[in-house]
Parts: C-alpha cells; sequence; structure tokens
C-alpha cells in the first residue's frame, strides 16, 4: 500500500478535505504545535523577559546618571574634615567615646548642672559616617543652668559640633531640646 501523499498529483489535491488525509492532517498539525510550544513559545517568552529587564536596567542607569551629581556632592562632604577642625584619623582613645556611653556621660553632665533630664538617646539611624553619632537630649532647667552645662561640654574633645539647639518656656523653666554631633569608637 502506498502512503496518501505519494499518490497525490498535485499540491492541490493534498489540501482538498478527503477522509484519507485527514489523519496526515491531525499529525502535521500536531507536530507543528509541539514544535511551537517547545522551541519557538519559550524563545519569546526568554526574549519579552530579556526586553523588560533591560527596560528596567535602562530606568536604573538614567536614575544613577541623575544621581550622579548628588553622589559626587556627598562624597566631597564627606571627604572634607569633621566640623571643629577634627579629621576623623585624628581621633584617639580620649577624643572618642563608645556608643554605650555616650548617653550616659552626657547624662552625668547635665544632672551634674542641675538640669532635669527628659531623655538623652544616640541616634544610631543618623550616623553620618564611621566614628560620628548624633545624640538627642531633651533637658528642663533655668538658662543659667543650660550655660553651665554647655560650656562643660563644649570643654570635651569628643563632642564635635552642637546641629540643632531649641529653648522654649515651660512650666518648670526652660525646655531644652539639642542635637550633639559626638565622635564615637570606629571599632
Amino acid at each position: 500500500m502506498m502512503p496518501p501523499f505519494a499518490a497525490l498529483k498535485s499540491l492541490k489535491t493534498a489540501f482538498r478535505p478527503s477522509r484519507n488525509n485527514i489523519p496526515w492532517l491531525i499529525l502535521c498539525l500536531g507536530v507543528l504545535g509541539i514544535f511551537l510550544f517547545v522551541f519557538v513559545l519559550p524563545h519569546g517568552m526568554e526574549s519579552e523577559r530579556l526586553s523588560r529587564g533591560i527596560a528596567q536596567r535602562q530606568d536604573e542607569i538614567r536614575t544613577q546618571q541623575a544621581l550622579r551629581p548628588v553622589q559626587a556632592e556627598l562624597q566631597a562632604i564627606l571627604d572634607e574634615p569633621l566640623p571643629g577642625r577634627l579629621h576623623a584619623d585624628m581621633l584617639t582613645g580620649e577624643t572618642v567615646l563608645q556608643l554605650e556611653d555616650a548617653a550616659p556621660r552626657i547624662r552625668v553632665m547635665a544632672e551634674e548642672a542641675s538640669l532635669d533630664v527628659r531623655f538623652i538617646r544616640p541616634d544610631a539611624s543618623a550616623l553620618a559616617r564611621d566614628g560620628v553619632l548624633l545624640v538627642d537630649c531633651s533637658l528642663a532647667g533655668e538658662m543659667f543652668r543650660l550655660w553651665e552645662f554647655l560650656l562643660a561640654l563644649g570643654g570635651n574633645p569628643w563632642l564635635l559640633d552642637v546641629r540643632d539647639l531649641e529653648i522654649s518656656s515651660g512650666r518648670t523653666g526652660e525646655e531644652i531640646r539639642m542635637r550633639l554631633l559626638v565622635a564615637m569608637d570606629k571599632g
């Protein structure tokens, strides 16, 4: 018996529906479908995934190019000496505090100046760079006591700067809020 395709005289008769060529047509469509699902569709999906990745990377590159001047400005700030003309490399054991010593040491100084300590806490989220820490303080008391505290505080080599100082009147005297920039041990 001869296969149906060998018996066909022309291409025109190959696509004419008949009972003899329906199984071959189904078989060809199945092979074509398998080819599409195995080879073409995965490559199309991979191509789409890569196109999305390229678009994301191009967005990231545009963002980085837009932020490059800001980064250069921040790097220039970080390369400058710390406030008070003290550079981070110059910090020694006498000029720095340990993280756990910062708040207690400032608290003792405030209590020696007879100020009411509301809170003194390190702001660890505001680390500007290694070796520097912001300490938030809230105190209450008389103005001349605050002046004594600030004079005593200013004599310490680990105090780099008083970042914010806000004084307002309260029921028990003056309310004082401040942020201190303290030199910390890098180790």
